[in-house]
């Protein structure tokens, strides 16, 4: 075994305490012991547990990592994991994001799977490497099978102290069925001074995680624990470092805690040594449906009541768990009223997030109208269709004539599929949608901007109308609550938005066709070019990057019925300073089963009028302007109308298809 310095006594490193749970006097029903564990679990989500059987197979375990991750690179690509959600495998480093600014991981790891391990030498996933294979009898199972044994007795405990029937989450569990547990051995090189994150932060998908690591760089962020400041959590030498993860966190409807964490380069002189860690994930079997056992606990049934029901009944299996970002959620009815802690919740989300939900707000009767309008119109035959295509010199429904391209004569509204890049290496996207100005809409049947088919005329008095009028009520109220906060004259912000004058607001309906196996992004990352955007969709896919929360990883965002998707858009990150964020988005393939349908969304964006020039409020703000002072000022201050921006922003992602005369 290699010897390390130890870990630094220095009081300026941050380290979390955490519980000692005994797993032998725990095994042996201890009272204690499972006082200790159900308090850490429901507290913070991390404990040690000492005095486990799976400790003499943890070096023979690296010993298996070295000489695996040892081999040559093209020896290593030909077990690679994937990008299609297989876990089982290689995983090369820089195959993941660490943060916003598109900086990847520093580490390479090797999976083995339980099923693969336990049925040995019959495949039941995928083929692994000759050195995993040597250890495969006399370690890796062994290890797997003692870490099976430990996750059961932890598991009863839970199931006890949940009040569960008994064996509930051991049924959950079942080591005989197909699941996605795993053992995980990881390297991650010396670190640079300049180093990266190893890890960004993230939760874990099972249901709880058993550590072994020899070098310090584990930071937990425990809520309600000295501010909420990321710690370091010490290695100890025969210790497992454990944590509850989502699944876990679901079926207990939030009793169990899953808590942040990330990998950070190891602190003081232990920075200079490779970091080896090993891991093994428990996980339901895969038939699981993740919910919360509301129907068979009390407790739980208490827990969920006034609960989120979007995170908490997820209405997919442990096979199809996928990572969801949670979401605040601002009720508009209260937030209208003048509720105070709306409004706190409400900012809380635009300036740490850029995403929240909205819930009992009033454009929820036209929805389904508007989506209506969609269907017919996008049924039109494609000829019918390009009269009203939107064209390529970044005009938008609702933008200016004179940015308008012609088609036959005719000036556009209709986005064609392949029309925008989705990507580095020239994919295109696969959506088409209608845009409708607003502009045009609240003038209607005068004509603003341009024409629109018949199948949009037909719905423009009492659907198309009312349903952008009531968004911008809401944003009205919306952009209030932002002007009070941020500490700018009345009405500042709703002066900009003046929607009595021509802007580039809009609102879309989207296609997306279903999905066939080794489909394209339907819409590349990218920000919202306005200020804010209104967005309900039946399915999933979108998918959002947030800062310092998860970084690593896309995460989807759960639509639910009669919510709306809420986001900031650039312009507001422009007018606030970056107070308000504007937050990295996309559009991937609905996950599981509903990628076997269309797809379809309804945005509206609001945008600021076409004469505002962008640029920082700093003369109207002192929040602005100290917010502003150290920012890259052609980041807040670019030059630009509101106008500009939209068709800088807009022809980026035009394809050359896009660039065809008709």
């Amino acid at each position: 075994m290699p010897t390390y310095p130890p870990f630094p006594t220095d009081d300026s490193i941050p380290v979390q305490d955490l519980l000692v749970v005994d797993y032998k006097l725990l095994k042996d029903g201890d009272k204690a012991q499972a006082d200790i564990l159900w308090e850490a679990a429901t507290k913070w989500g991390f404990w040690y547990l000492k005095n486990h059987a799976a400790e003499l197979y943890v070096e023979p375990m690296f010993q298996m990592g070295r000489e695996t991750l040892a081999l040559p690179f093209e020896e290593k690509m030909k077990y690679w994991q994937g990008n299609k959600g297989a876990s089982a495998g290689y995983k090369v480093a820089g195959a993941t994001y660490v943060d916003v600014d598109g900086n990847t991981d520093v580490s390479e790891f090797i999976n083995v799977s339980k099923d693969d391990a336990m049925a040995y030498p019959r495949v039941v996933h995928r083929v692994y490497p000759a050195p995993v294979n040597i250890y495969m009898k006399d370690t890796i199972r062994p290890f797997i099978q003692t870490c099976l044994e430990e996750s059961l007795i932890l598991l009863d405990v839970f199931n006890d102290r949940l009040g569960l029937p008994k064996d509930t989450l051991l049924n959950l569990h079942d080591r005989t069925k197909h699941c996605i547990s795993e053992a995980r051995c990881i390297k991650v090189p010396a670190a640079p001074k300049d180093t990266k994150i190893a890890l960004g932060p993230h939760t874990d998908v099972g249901s709880v995680s058993f550590l072994a690591n020899q070098l310090g760089g584990l930071q937990v962020l425990i809520p309600d624990s000295d501010g909420g400041k990321w710690k370091y959590v010490k290695p100890i030498q025969g210790y497992f470092i454990c944590n509850i993860g989502d699944s876990l966190n679901i079926l207990s409807g939030g009793i169990l805690k899953s808590c942040t964490h990330r990998v950070l380069p190891p602190p003081g002189a232990q920075a200079g040594y490779e970091r080896w860690s090993l891991v093994y994930f428990s996980r339901p079997t895969n038939d699981v449906n993740l919910e919360a056992l509301a129907n068979q606990s009390a407790l739980v049934a208490e827990a969920v009541q006034n609960a989120d029901k979007a995170i908490y009944f997820s209405g997919m299996t442990a096979a199809q768990c996928i990572p969801v970002q949670d979401l605040l959620v601002v009720d508009y009815k209260l937030l209208k009223e003048g509720d105070k802690d709306q409004a706190d919740i409400l900012w809380e989300a635009a300036t740490k997030w850029g995403f929240w939900y909205l819930k009992n707000h009033e454009a929820e009767r036209y929805v389904e109208p508007m989506f209506k309008m969609g269907r017919e119109t996008l049924a039109l035959p494609f000829d019918e269709k390009m009269r009203y295509w939107q064209g390529n010199k970044g005009a938008s429904a609702g933008f200016l004539c004179w940015f308008y391209e012609e088609a036959d004569g005719v000036l556009s509204r209709y986005k064609a599929a392949g029309s925008a890049y989705v990507d580095v290496d020239g994919s295109t996207d696969a959506s088409e949608f209608i845009n409708v100005a607003k502009d045009d809409a609240m003038a209607y049947p005068r004509v603003v901007h341009k024409a629109y088919p018949a199948t949009v005329n037909t719905y423009m008095v009492n659907v198309i109308r009312p349903f952008i009028h009531t968004c911008l009520e809401e944003s009205r109220v919306l952009m209030d609550v932002f002007n009070h906060k941020l500490g700018l004259p009345k009405d500042t912000l709703i002066n900009l938005h003046d929607h009595t004058k021509y802007c580039i607001s809009e609102t879309r309906c989207i296609k997306v066709p279903a999905a066939p196996k080794g489909t394209k992004m339907a819409l590349g990352q990218h920000t919202d070019y306005g200020s804010l955007s209104f967005l309900a969709n039946r399915l999933g896919g979108l998918q959002v990057l947030i800062p310092d929360n998860d970084g690593s990883k896309w995460k989807y965002v759960k639509p639910i019925e009669g919510y709306f998707i809420c986001n900031i858009g650039d312009t507001l990150t422009i007018l606030s300073g970056g107070i308000l964020k504007s937050c990295t988005h996309r559009v991937v393939p609905p996950p599981g089963a509903q990628a076997g349908h269309e797809r379809w969304s309804l945005v509206y964006f609001v945008r600021p009028t076409n004469d505002v020039y962008l640029e920082a409020l700093v003369n109207q703000s002192a929040l602005v302007a100290e917010a502003s002072q150290n920012v890259d000022k052609a980041t807040y201050f670019p030059g630009l109308t509101a106008a500009q921006w939209f068709v800088k922003k807009q022809t980026q992602y035009r394809t050359d298809k896009d660039k065809v005369r008709f």
